[in-house]
């Protein structure tokens, strides 16, 4: 892998079965991951951050035949413009933190979460295009969205004089909130046009730790499914968060403080 691309091709190849068929199976799939440099969340405003996924899957007795099987899916990963405006107001205090970083001083509570939430990535956009699927899989797909339109009833809007011109093509247009768990999608038909508006996101989902380039995705995974969090210790002016994540109120004054220190008697830490 390159540093700013990931590259996965796959070939699985079946022999013909006995007294089922006589010329076996493929299933191909190529994809491509491109990515803006992460460094840049903790270098300078990322302002472009972007993630860029393209994937092509052919199933059938050949994946380079006229009749195979074909899903291409296309998608964008970047900020939304809610975000980006409220990025712009507090780029002033994004730069101060750049400034203790470059200094060689150790960052503050307020500098990390505003690195985090300046690595967050709010809002997605899918196309998808298919090929000679049966219809036997468009029904189970139908019923499935069928399923989901009627869950999400309340939050349903449907413009059935507008869509994509092309039978055989999906769009998908999907928006997180910056500042409350909320999600926008719109989805372009043939012919017909969806939105979901306003679709509240469980908190115990962990999707609704805001995708951040800062923070591994195992990490986040872990605190939601586990309760896991890396032990840190926070010391502010006003409290202190102590490493088994517990909020104190401790106004500090200009007096010298032991924040932490091992228990023996002579202290190694």
């Amino acid at each position: 892998p390159e540093r700013d691309a990931r590259k996965v091709i796959l070939t699985w190849k079946r022999s013909p079965l006995p007294n089922y068929d006589s010329e076996g199976y493929e299933v191909c799939y190529q994809g491509d991951i491109l990515y803006t440099d992460w460094a840049k969340v903790y270098t300078s405003y990322p302002n472009d951050l972007k993630i860029q996924w393209k994937g092509r899957l052919n199933m059938g007795k050949s994946c380079e035949g006229g009749d195979a099987k074909t899903i291409t899916v296309s998608a964008v990963a970047e900020k939304s413009e809610e975000q980006l405006s409220v990025e712009k107001n507090s780029l002033y205090f994004y730069k101060k933190c750049q400034e203790l970083s470059k200094k060689g001083q150790e960052l503050n509570h307020y500098c990390w979460k505003m690195i985090k939430d300046h690595g967050r990535i709010d809002k997605v956009t899918i196309d998808i295009e298919h090929k000679n699927i049966p219809e036997k899989v468009k029904g189970h797909f139908y019923r499935w969205y069928s399923w989901v339109r009627h869950y999400f009833y309340d939050n349903l809007e449907i413009d059935p004089f507008k869509g994509s011109n092309e039978e055989n093509h999906i769009k998908i247009h999907a928006n997180v909130s910056y500042h409350y768990p909320l999600l926008d999608v719109k989805v372009i038909r043939p012919h017909k046009t969806v939105w979901y508006r306003k679709v509240y996101i469980p908190s115990f989902l962990p999707q609704w730790t805001p995708y951040t380039v800062s923070v591994p995705n195992w990490q986040r995974w872990a605190k939601r499914i586990f309760n896991y969090h890396v032990p840190m210790c926070f010391v502010s002016s006003k409290y202190i968060r102590t490493f088994d994540d517990v909020l104190y109120k401790a106004p500090l004054g200009d007096c010298w403080y032991v924040a932490f220190a091992d228990a023996e008697d002579h202290h190694a830490h």
